[in-house]
């Protein structure tokens, strides 16, 4: 059974099982009372920022409790470690090229991706995209 509970600042839903969880910014699994994580946090109460890149995805870990940022692997930088240091870092990010559908500024699309224009400073979007202002 799912209540909601409404605080001034959260909405949290509370998630029964034989334990009471918060879920914050989540839902709960209806099968096993378990909280339902968004993209960028995780723990029992999806209340924790996790750390990686975006193109880590699922394996990204949940950020230690009382640590105030994570280790960044080699090009990735931030409190989580989700800021691209350069376009060769996010080349996972970039879609493949297809006709009609780019989704980037690439000045050859037949040529590798990581001639993005921009993917430096960008900021989520979506799980796995990102958006960032583009000056010519």
């Amino acid at each position: 059974m799912v209540h909601l509970l409404f605080s001034s600042i959260f909405l949290f839903i509370v998630c029964f099982s034989e334990l009471k969880i918060f879920c914050q910014y989540s839902d709960c699994n209806e099968y096993d009372g378990q909280c339902k994580c968004p993209a960028g946090f995780g723990g029992q109460d999806c209340g924790q920022p996790v750390c990686g890149s975006l193109a880590d995805g699922d394996k990204r870990h949940v950020r230690p409790e009382n640590s105030t940022c994570c280790d960044c692997n080699k090009g990735w930088t931030g409190v989580n470690c989700n800021v691209c240091e350069n376009n060769d870092s996010c080349a996972a990010l970039i879609p493949p090229y297809s006709p009609g559908k780019l989704l980037v500024q690439i000045s050859n699309p037949q040529k590798n991706r990581s001639e993005a224009v921009c993917y430096k400073g960008g900021f989520a979007v979506n799980r796995n995209y990102q958006m960032c202002n583009v000056s010519s």
